[in-house]
């Protein structure tokens, strides 16, 4: 791909970002928790959930679904291991860590809550990884912050690729580069879509 048709791709990206984060941040806080809980509630009765034997979670910034009460869910019941990503400085990327009740958490970059001592994952497939979405369409292309960051983790890591969004988020069709990782299921209150 030229770096010109890149440099639109990106253009359009961020055009549709910016509408999809104001509509998002417009949206009151008991409406996003509220929301979340029926998505948390649909993501939690999936089959590709239920026989995961290792999760993958991303931990949500302010307006995204919430997965607060998701992880602790998902930890209380104890039949799989969890992960979240955090930053790890060595290596100047992110990865994935595993958690427990008993992780302490601290803010990393960019204000995300991470484990304070992160126990590396390896680079195992993971069973289900579960990724933010800005945006995303019904072919499982995902729209992110921009950074790559999530483009990268699923790329390192195998596993079942699930997105959580609101309804609203969806787009007709995303504009796509060659790293950009497809996902397999997306969750929102009213649908499972699956591309």
């Amino acid at each position: 791909m030229s770096s010109e048709v890149s440099q639109n791709v990106q253009s359009e990206k961020s055009v549709i970002r910016r509408r999809l984060v104001g509509i998002r941040n417009s949206r009151s806080c008991q409406w996003t928790s509220d929301t979340s809980a029926v998505i948390r509630e649909k993501l939690l009765s999936l089959p590709e959930l239920d026989k995961a034997d290792s999760v993958a979670l991303y931990v949500a910034k302010s307006g995204e679904v919430q997965t607060d009460l998701l992880l602790v869910a998902l930890l209380e019941e104890g039949s799989r291991r969890i992960c979240v990503p955090a930053y790890d400085a060595m290596k100047k990327c992110y990865g994935f860590c595993w958690i427990s009740l008993a992780t302490t958490w601290v803010d990393g970059p960019y204000g995300v809550s991470e484990p304070d001592a992160p126990n590396w994952a390896g680079h195992a497939p993971l069973g289900v990884i579960i990724a933010p979405c800005v945006g995303f369409d019904r072919k499982g292309r995902r729209l992110g912050h921009g950074g790559g960051y999530y483009d990268r983790l699923l790329a390192e890591y195998g596993g079942y690729r699930m997105g959580l969004a609101f309804s609203f988020q969806e787009v007709e069709s995303l504009p796509e580069t060659g790293h950009d990782q497809r996902l397999n299921t997306i969750v929102t209150e009213r649908d499972v879509h699956r591309c």
